[in-house]
């Protein structure tokens, strides 16, 4: 963990210069697939606090979406329907944008991903109406231009204690035939990704990783995080096969227009088939990536 240690500060140097920025890539509309009505009274119910019913369960909700340099609105029109939602996880965020949520009340931690991408300059972001008690971003390695981070955000007065949400983007191939080959970087991004959780979870955190992981469910760097048939530390949202039974098949987010994007959430205490669970919901934007939104119920820790 040594050669992270400079980088556990960084995300609070990143929101200051934020801050400061011009706006780059503004929150663009992609279609609001809601009535007009449901959005004039700009209730956004985010945060856990803002749903009665989210404080007293331990089930904690998380909405993911690779916005492709598009508007971060589809993601919080999902997680205003839903209510409750802790966070909301993004990748491929415009800069432009996080100074618009800011506006409407929301926390922000966001990282440089890809300065010269061809919307805007992108990056990956946590956003909540939490407040933090820390933040990190740990940078993984640079590859064509882009930089591959971690962003990690512990969460104050979230449904469970000790609440830890995550997220990243892992590379496709840009080598071309050149080696390292796509899924080689993947393997060495997943193995930092590993590390770098493990000592969460062995600290006691409980740790919710979301993101669009490039890859599918049953490959070599996804081992990392599976518990089921792979060595590691996590469930998934949708491993469940049968009645009894855990699996990487993906069997209800898989088809023709899923994206790869992933919700793990970290074990002991938690149940492998109805503890967790994951849904995607194309109705807020079917012209990419779909709205993903994840859940879990942390059973609470012995001792």
């Amino acid at each position: 963990m040594s050669r992270f240690a400079a980088l556990v500060a960084v995300s609070a140097l990143t929101l200051l210069a934020v801050a400061g920025q011009a706006s780059s890539g503004g929150d663009r509309d992609v279609g609001d697939p809601r009535t007009p009505a449901g959005l004039r009274s700009g209730h956004e119910p985010l945060a856990a606090g803002a749903d009665p019913a989210a404080r007293s369960t331990p089930r904690v909700r998380v909405v993911n979406h690779n916005t492709d340099g598009f508007s971060s609105r589809p993601a919080r029109w999902a997680a205003a329907d839903w209510g409750g939602v802790a966070a909301i996880t993004y990748q491929e965020l415009c800069r432009g944008q996080v100074r618009a949520l800011r506006k409407a009340g929301f926390r922000v931690v966001w990282t440089l991903a890809h300065a010269t991408a061809p919307r805007c300059v992108e990056g990956n972001a946590i956003v909540t109406r939490h407040r933090f008690a820390r933040t990190e971003v740990h940078r993984l390695f640079g590859l064509d231009g882009r930089i591959f981070s971690l962003v990690c955000a512990d969460l104050r007065g979230a449904a469970v204690p000790a609440l830890t949400v995550c997220t990243t983007h892992f590379p496709l191939d840009y080598n071309g035939s050149a080696p390292p080959s796509g899924r080689q970087n993947r393997v060495r991004a997943a193995d930092e990704v590993r590390d770098i959780l493990a000592a969460k979870i062995d600290a006691g955190r409980r740790v919710v990783l979301a993101g669009d992981l490039n890859d599918t469910p049953k490959s070599a760097p996804l081992d990392r995080f599976y518990r089921a048939r792979g060595n590691g530390r996590f469930w998934e949202g949708d491993q469940r096969c049968g009645a009894r039974r855990a699996c990487r098949a993906m069997p209800v987010t898989t088809g023709d227009r899923r994206r790869v994007d992933y919700f793990f959430a970290s074990t002991p205490g938690v149940d492998r088939l109805g503890g967790v669970s994951k849904r995607l919901m194309p109705r807020y934007d079917r012209s990419s990536h779909w709205v993903m939104r994840g859940s879990v119920r942390f059973a609470q820790l012995p001792g």
